[in-house]
């Protein structure tokens, strides 16, 4: 049987060979910033009546400097009543929509409490829905460098490990990384939607805890041994 074994190894000394395989590199993360996403509705008879209240709430946003505000949206639209295929003007519904971001969760209650205080009339909503921690791009972009270096370290003293257990001269031809994966370890999103309330307004808003999640890389590798 050890005579086979070795008239089969033979091939793979004298002319060499090749092994493909994946190896899973990951990190616990914190979460670094806070995010919500806003959305103020007006609704007014006329559209002349929509704009002051969406111009107020507009330059609250605009003049807040400690969040960031991203993908804004405003609007005016005409609202109809349909009744036996027939339609009638009642008004004008004026929306605006930003994502607002904070690494300060300080920072982040103190702007939406003084956004409740800003809606004084029943034709007026806002709501703030989907609040959670979100990693950062620039804390992402940190931690996948440090795992893509970590992933070649590990390459070469892998290949430098096998060389020397089969006595053959071993190194990695090529390394490919597949996309960048972020999983929660356990969700931490808030799907309701909180409007403006006594509660609310004598309290803090309610905050999630910013729980780890894990970034992963899964690089595919190519060894040639001779």
């Amino acid at each position: 049987m050890k005579k086979i074994f070795l008239t089969l190894l033979t091939p793979f000394i004298l002319f060499g060979f090749e092994i493909s395989f994946n190896k899973k590199f990951e990190e616990q993360i914190v979460p670094d910033k806070l995010s919500t996403h806003i959305t103020i509705n007006v609704l007014k008879e006329t559209e002349a009546e929509v704009t002051p209240d969406l111009d107020s709430f507009n330059k609250f946003i605009s003049k807040s400097n400690k969040v960031e505000k991203r993908a804004g949206e405003f609007s005016i639209r005409p609202k109809y009543n349909y009744h036996k295929g027939q339609s009638t003007l009642i008004g004008y519904n004026g929306v605006i929509r930003y994502r607002i971001l904070s690494s300060s969760s300080k920072n982040m209650n103190k702007f939406l409490k003084k956004l409740l205080e800003l809606k004084d009339d029943e034709d007026i909503s806002v709501s703030i829905s989907g609040l959670n921690w979100i990693i950062s791009e620039k804390k992402s972009s940190e931690v996948i460098e440090e795992l893509r270096l970590k992933s070649i370290i590990w390459a070469k003293k892998y290949a430098s490990d096998i060389s020397e257990e089969i006595n053959n001269n071993c190194k990695i031809d090529k390394i490919s990384i597949s996309p960048t994966r972020i999983s929660p370890i356990y969700q931490t999103a808030r799907s309701q939607v909180m409007m403006k309330s006594a509660s609310i307004q004598e309290s803090n808003i309610p905050v999630p805890q910013a729980s780890k999640n894990i970034i992963s890389i899964n690089p595919h590798y190519t060894m040639e041994c001779k």
